[in-house]
């Protein structure tokens, strides 16, 4: 498959995945992916609402702000882990 994007950055990604030695590297990353997106979703849940009750007086959870940065670290993270 002869892959054309404009971004050199998709391409390292696209090469990371396929060019492995079997499918140690995917599993590695889907793993590690679970773990930081679990951590982190629940970390953030807590902070929110700790946040929201302690200076506004409500217990309100803000989902959108914590499934973000759960998808967004969690990716970094199990990159970076990846690559090493």
């Amino acid at each position: 498959f002869i892959f054309y994007f404009k971004n050199d950055c998709v391409i390292r990604i696209l090469l990371l995945f396929f060019a492995t030695e079997g499918d140690g590297m995917v599993k590695l990353f889907l793993k590690n992916f679970i773990l930081f997106f679990i951590t982190t979703f629940v970390v953030v849940t807590a902070l929110t609402f700790f946040y929201s009750f302690i200076f506004h007086g409500s217990g309100a959870v803000n989902w959108k702000v914590s499934f973000q940065l759960g998808l967004i670290l969690s990716l970094v993270f199990s990159l970076i882990r990846l690559k090493r």
